[in-house]
């Protein structure tokens, strides 16, 4: 909703969570009345969802839930560095610029870094994203 209040604009029941069973809820959506395709679409990592909103709202942008992707990217650090990590994604998420966000980002390479096999080298495709994607700050995720 414009007031940020959230709306609950859908519901129905399915088989499973894959691109079969989408596109018929959302194409329900648009017969009720949805006109207006949404600017941003926020799911987990529920890529039967992504795909079919991508196929009935081309011009919507896609966002990961940023709680389940902290959530991914905690389970492969060392418990000792999650609390560093988590405030480093937090900050990713809740940068007022850009640059703020590139500087959240490094923050969490250097955590990742030493650690893990998740580091620089996994992550260099994201902060391409990142890069090319700052109205959608969350897609870095994706």
């Amino acid at each position: 909703m414009a007031d940020g209040r959230k709306e609950l604009i859908g519901f129905t029941d399915g088989a499973r969570e894959s691109a079969q069973d989408w596109p018929e809820m959302l194409l329900d959506l648009k017969r009720l009345g949805l006109h207006t395709p949404p600017e941003l679409a926020l799911a987990d990592a529920a890529l039967g969802f992504r795909k079919a909103a991508g196929e009935v709202w081309p011009t919507t942008r896609e966002q990961r839930c940023s709680v389940r992707k902290t959530a991914n990217v905690l389970a492969k650090l060392p418990k000792s560095q999650q609390p560093k990590a988590k405030r480093a994604l937090q900050e990713i998420w809740m940068a007022e610029t850009k640059a703020d966000a590139e500087a959240a980002f490094d923050a969490l390479l250097e955590i990742a870094a030493d650690v893990c096999d998740c580091g620089p080298a996994r992550w260099g495709r994201r902060m391409a994203v990142l890069n090319g994607t700052w109205d959608g700050i969350g897609s870095w995720a994706a």
